[in-house]
């Protein structure tokens, strides 16, 4: 449950549960530096949030995107993202499917997971757009032959720190405000 905005405006742990509702719980908000006497919504909060991040190492900003579930999850999630996860009904194929692709995404970029905005759509159009982005076809990766593809057939790993590792950083952190102020906006708040 989000604290109330005048919890977040006087204690750093209310700011900290926020966070962890809106984004996913992840300690390493206490590394983002906040100015709770500027907050005056939510929107205010995870913008500040977001102006923060640039003054983070790479470790704590990999650590922000791994805190948000693996797309087809279905174990540990937070309330929102049970919600978003289960919104619909998805075929055992499609969920083994994004389960290879997920594991062939984490080994092109290491220390990663694969965020996206979902916004509303279904975890079978969801695959499609991770394939597209590591490069296959669906004929590349039907539910029976996704696990014999190696990370090398996709293409090298990434280097962690070189300018395509941040790039996707940045991608998979705007992808998780954007799910943020979807969450937000579901709350009718401000």
């Amino acid at each position: 449950m989000l604290p109330k905005l005048e919890e977040v405006q006087t204690s750093q742990a209310a700011v900290l549960k926020a966070l962890d509702v809106l984004l996913e719980p992840c300690a390493d908000y206490s590394a983002l530096d906040i100015d709770r006497t500027a907050i005056s919504s939510y929107h205010d909060l995870l913008q500040q949030a977001w102006q923060g991040l640039e003054r983070l190492d790479d470790d704590t900003r990999a650590n922000l995107v791994r805190a948000h579930p693996r797309i087809g999850e279905v174990g540990n999630l937070s309330t929102f993202s049970a919600a978003e996860q289960t919104k619909r009904q998805t075929p055992p194929e499609v969920l083994a499917k994004l389960s290879s692709l997920n594991q062939l995404y984490e080994a092109r970029y290491t220390g990663l997971q694969y965020v996206t905005f979902v916004n509303g759509r279904s975890r079978a159009e969801i695959a499609e757009e991770l394939e597209q982005f590591l490069g296959l076809s669906s004929n590349d990766t039907s539910a029976k032959d996704t696990e014999g593809i190696s990370s090398t057939e996709i293409s090298a790993t990434v280097a962690r720190g070189s300018p395509e590792w941040h790039a996707e950083v940045q991608r998979a952190l705007q992808a998780v405000w954007q799910i943020a102020y979807s969450r937000l906006d579901s709350l009718e708040l401000s």
